[in-house]
């Protein structure tokens, strides 16, 4: 095997912490010939050294993983939100040619009021600038982890050629600089002639391939819709909750874990853009039922748009998880071309996250929906 150099930021978030368990198996066992590279910034009184260690002692590690003493991990202690981490990162690499890049770090802030515009700037083209900026005349290939939602509010089949679309309305800033960001990057690829390949996961849910399974450290989207309703049952908030939604429509989620196994089959491939989803969308009058169901609230009710007459609760669910959750269940009904994706996960057995929704939401519940 010839020499490996990989730089992976976002090891310490959901995508990118089960990115980094399949590059240790895809690669552990050529040591000598892989150097992975790890940015990691210093948090809450833990070293980055101290946060990495957390990824392979706690208790819903991997099994295959857990306690590793891995050699190929080489550990940058930055903040690659900061200018500051330019000159760490350089020195860091300093001597390494032939870098690949998976970029997985940034904000997934969905907010949709302009004053957030600063932030998720700096949270997506900032990051992403100073990373391109300072390894520019390292790497080889960029890969970045988008989003499959960067296309805006779609209907019908979605194919993974979204880099070049026209006539975009998006749902928040989040696709919205997702896309610039994209666009950018591709463009600065082609004048530095280093490949770039650009991959979009869906919504993602929590493990459903590797023990232990229903893992997730995010929860977000109807995660957070859940986590609404467990408020609403324990102040027993009992009065009626209209939910808008397109009946004839769902909610594209997919397993962490395959996400994972997805981006690091494709690592030496020339795949230029890929969307990283499940072959069918989870109906809304499935899982929103569903979820009041095992959260134990009976007074919800799916309507075809936001009431003009909300009450108490209502105005509380539409300015705060609605704000978020609304705009992707009320969009057109669509569902996403897979063949590309099923024939580089053509080993790897599609998860149902059909089946296993009452699972998924199980462990939400039974932690409380506690961050890990």
């Amino acid at each position: 095997m010839s020499k490996v150099n990989i730089l992976l930021t976002g090891a310490t978030g959901l995508i990118g912490r089960h990115i980094l368990y399949e590059l240790i198996r895809l690669f552990n066992a050529d040591a000598k010939q892989v150097k992975i590279f790890l940015p990691i910034r210093s948090a809450n009184g833990q070293s980055a050294q101290q946060r990495l260690k957390q990824l392979f002692e706690r208790k819903h590690v991997p099994e295959d993983i857990r306690n590793n003493k891995i050699s190929i991990l080489h550990v940058i202690e930055t903040d690659v939100s900061t200018n500051e981490s330019r000159r760490v990162l350089q020195n860091s690499v300093d001597r390494v040619k032939d870098l690949i890049v998976i970029h997985s770090a940034g904000t997934t802030n969905l907010a949709t009021e302009e004053k957030m515009v600063a932030d998720i700037v700096k949270g997506i083209c900032g990051i992403t600038n100073i990373i391109f900026d300072t390894l520019d005349n390292h790497m080889k290939k960029f890969i970045y982890i988008s989003t499959a939602f960067v296309g805006g509010v779609r209907g019908g089949i979605i194919d993974n050629n979204l880099l070049n679309i026209d006539n975009r309305i998006y749902r928040n800033l989040y696709e919205k600089y997702k896309a610039i960001t994209e666009k950018e990057l591709a463009d600065r690829c082609i004048r530095s002639k280093i490949e770039i390949q650009i991959l979009r996961p869906s919504i993602v849910c929590g493990r459903l391939i590797d023990e232990k399974l229903y893992y997730t450290s995010k929860f977000d989207v109807f995660y957070a819709f859940a986590r609404f309703m467990a408020l609403v049952k324990r102040t027993k908030y009992y009065l009626p909750l209209r939910i808008a939604v397109n009946k004839d429509s769902g909610l594209n989620i997919v397993p962490v874990d395959y996400v994972a196994k997805a981006v690091c089959k494709l690592i030496f491939d020339s795949v230029k853009e890929m969307n990283i989803v499940h072959s069918n969308c989870l109906p809304h009058t499935y899982y929103i039922p569903e979820i009041c169901r095992m959260i134990g609230v009976s007074n919800v009710q799916l309507v075809d748009s936001v009431p003009s007459d909300p009450n108490d609760l209502e105005k509380l669910y539409y300015r705060t998880v609605g704000a978020q959750f609304t705009p992707y269940v009320t969009t057109p009904k669509h569902e996403f071309d897979i063949r590309l994706l099923r024939r580089v996960m053509r080993n790897i057995e599609e998860p149902s996250v059909l089946k296993n929704f009452p699972s998924l939401l199980s462990f939400a519940i039974k932690n409380n929906f506690k961050l890990f």
